[in-house]
């Protein structure tokens, strides 16, 4: 029964009575039903009312909209990520709205939930709605979702630092063109990037492959040397003894790369001088070593 409910209560109120107290009849659905379907039909409709600015819900139905901030911690994960996809979509339509204001406290402590899911959709929407907004993104709001990049789950790490990484590329875009200057908040996303080489759990994360996230995914592709110089000098300020120590490991096995490829192409040379089953033993150990200093993988 509630299940058709839903579907008709969205039409009255967007279509035919736009400003009716038939939403309050929203707030026993979301309340009372067991169904995880119907609780999720509930917040999306809720979230459309949330579109629409001059049904000022907040103000309007508070009760209604108290209701659904309740959604956040709704004890079914798929409802949780329904919320966040609903607050996400009111954020970006109006940004400054005593809505978008009030949902963000909502999406932050999402960014800590005990289902690895739901904590990966906090930091998708957190980044979503920081890309928006990136002057006005405050310094506590990146630094709560750039520290998913320790989450204890590896997926949410990744999915963390491809987040953080299009926030910084964006936010690098702006500064080239004078929107916004270059400052510490969004400065703090390369350097814990880079703290990602003590992590022991992840392959992807060795010091050799966050060179190849920092060389090939930091900046945009277009933006200038000189942008990206000026970067670089105001990150190193920001550097602490973990962050130097992190950069020197990538530059060492950039170096033991660049050594080993030296020792294979002397051996190139020797080749018609030694035996060929000294020179195939040599190879095959410089190579493994070169395996184990590049993101390259080499068969054997």
């Amino acid at each position: 029964m509630l299940n058709a409910i839903i579907p008709s209560l969205t039409q009255e109120l967007m279509v035919h009575h736009p400003h009716n107290d038939l939403a309050l009849f929203v707030i026993p659905i979301a309340q009372i039903t067991d169904q995880v379907d119907v609780r999720i039909k509930a917040v999306n409709l809720i979230g459309k009312l949330l579109l629409r600015p001059e049904y000022r819900v907040a103000q309007r139905y508070h009760a209604l909209y108290v209701e659904f901030l309740k959604r956040f911690a709704d004890k079914s994960s798929e409802v949780r990520v329904t919320a966040l996809q609903c607050a996400k979509a009111c954020c970006l339509a109006n940004p400054t709205g005593i809505e978008s204001l009030e949902l963000l406290p909502a999406i932050k402590d999402r960014l800590l939930d005990f289902d690895d899911k739901v904590r990966m959709q906090a930091v998708i929407v957190a980044c979503d709605i920081a890309r928006s907004n990136l002057k006005y993104t405050s310094h506590e709001f990146v630094s709560e979702f750039t520290e998913r990049l320790r989450d204890k789950k590896i997926s949410v790490r990744k999915k963390t630092l491809q987040k953080v990484m299009e926030v910084y590329r964006d936010y690098c875009n702006k500064c080239a063109e004078g929107h916004i200057t270059i400052c510490d908040r969004f400065e703090q996303i390369p350097c814990k990037v880079l703290m990602l080489c003590y992590d022991k759990d992840c392959k992807e994360f060795r010091s050799q492959n966050i060179e190849l996230v920092i060389v090939e995914d930091l900046f945009p592709i277009l933006l200038p040397v000189e942008e990206r110089t000026r970067h670089w000098i105001h990150l190193f300020s920001l550097f602490s003894p973990s962050h130097v120590k992190a950069l020197s490991a990538i530059l060492s096995q950039k170096k033991r790369l660049q050594t080993e490829m030296r020792n294979y192409l002397v051996l190139r040379r020797k080749e018609k001088v030694d035996c060929l089953h000294c020179f195939l033993e040599s190879c095959t150990v410089s190579l493994r070593a070169l395996c184990i200093s590049s993101p390259m993988t080499i068969a054997f």
